[in-house]
């Protein structure tokens, strides 16, 4: 399973639509610096258009294909972006939302509050994973409740801890990685946002696959 989500990304085709999608992201970034009153709507359609194809990718893996999907469009702004736009911020606010509220607390004489927060990202990291898969699979939101995923978390023990924890270590390690390339202008620009989408690709195909093979003939996923 990880062998085949590291070469997901780039099998056949998918190099080109890695380097397409690279160039298209660095362009957005862009203009969210020249255009400071579009910051919100470039922000929304950002997360959602790389977030639909994100979760399009866990649909596409967990009904059987192998190959990388095709970059959505978004000649439809509210199906095409606003949409998935809010299901990956669902996703994300109840998997990381413990995280969030621990950011809050300012109070740094807590001897508590570092492990906590360290919890809350392990949790985290834990939840995302399942919650997306959930959501995805069944197109319901309540799908990503705890008393839901919990559940689904505990029936695929101890597999899925090697699905989330490749999850955890591909993103801190993409992270760590374009630190580096970030601070070189134009071509560590290009690798930075290249890693970026090479990671959430790779996750999401393990997301996908854990579906699979936890379920080789169930229903597939929702649109």
């Amino acid at each position: 399973m990880l062998l085949d989500a590291l070469t997901y990304p780039i099998r056949k085709n998918g190099w080109m639509l890695l380097l397409s999608g690279a160039i298209f992201a660095l362009i957005l970034k862009a203009l969210l610096l020249v255009l400071p009153l579009l910051v919100l709507f470039l922000f929304v359609f950002y997360l959602g258009y790389f977030g639909a194809y994100y979760l399009s990718i866990i649909t596409s893996t967990a009904n059987g294909s192998d190959e990388m999907p095709d970059w959505p469009g978004f000649s439809d702004f509210f199906n095409e972006i606003l949409w998935p736009f809010v299901r990956i911020m669902v996703v994300v606010g109840f998997s990381f939302g413990p995280w969030f509220v621990l950011l809050l607390v300012k109070n740094n004489q807590l001897v508590w509050l570092p492990y906590a927060r360290m919890a809350a990202v392990a949790w985290g990291w834990l939840y995302l994973p399942m919650a997306a898969l959930t959501v995805q699979i069944s197109g319901r939101y309540r799908s990503v409740l705890p008393h839901v995923v919990v559940p689904a978390i505990v029936q695929l023990l101890p597999g899925y801890l090697v699905v989330a924890g490749a999850c955890a270590a591909a993103f801190f390690a993409a992270h760590w990685l374009r630190g580096y390339f970030h601070t070189v202008a134009y071509v560590g620009w290009l690798v930075s946002s290249l890693l970026a989408l090479y990671t959430f690709v790779l996750q999401a195909r393990l997301i996908g696959l854990l579906y699979r093979r936890a379920c080789p003939t169930g229903e597939t996923a929702a649109p």
